[in-house]
């Protein structure tokens, strides 16, 4: 018996959560307005800084796989009731992958963006 399979795959997943306008009373009722007392404390941010609207998250993620594989195998009847199977397989699987996260912290990127790449820069979706 011979065979062979080929495989060619690309996933892309990319969201965007950015703070509307009632964010920030809404996080302190669900914190009895702990956050607003620990941010300046904690983070040596002022108070209200966290959870502002514009702020959010971009994230976009991938992956690209292409395989293949050859194989086969071959019967070799020893005697009427023994059979020896031998066979052969070749794969050959690359994969290429990407990640991007940036996290916007003002409701302006350009006052402080922090961007978390991972994978080979050329796959890089800008923030």
């Amino acid at each position: 018996m011979i065979g062979g399979f080929y495989f060619d795959e690309s996933v892309d997943i990319e969201n965007q959560i950015l703070y509307g306008e009632d964010i920030r009373g809404y996080i302190d009722v669900l914190s009895q307005g702990l956050l607003t007392g620990l941010e300046p404390l904690v983070f040596n941010v002022p108070a209200g800084f966290f959870f502002q609207p514009g702020q959010g998250l971009t994230e976009a993620y991938g992956q690209d796989n292409t395989a293949f594989s050859l194989f086969g195998t071959v019967d070799y009847h020893m005697t009427d009731r023994l059979t020896a199977t031998v066979g052969l397989n070749y794969t050959q699987d690359n994969k290429d992958a990407y990640a991007t996260s940036c996290r916007q912290t003002r409701s302006r990127p350009s006052i402080l963006t922090r961007c978390r790449h991972t994978f080979p820069r050329w796959l890089q979706v800008p923030c």
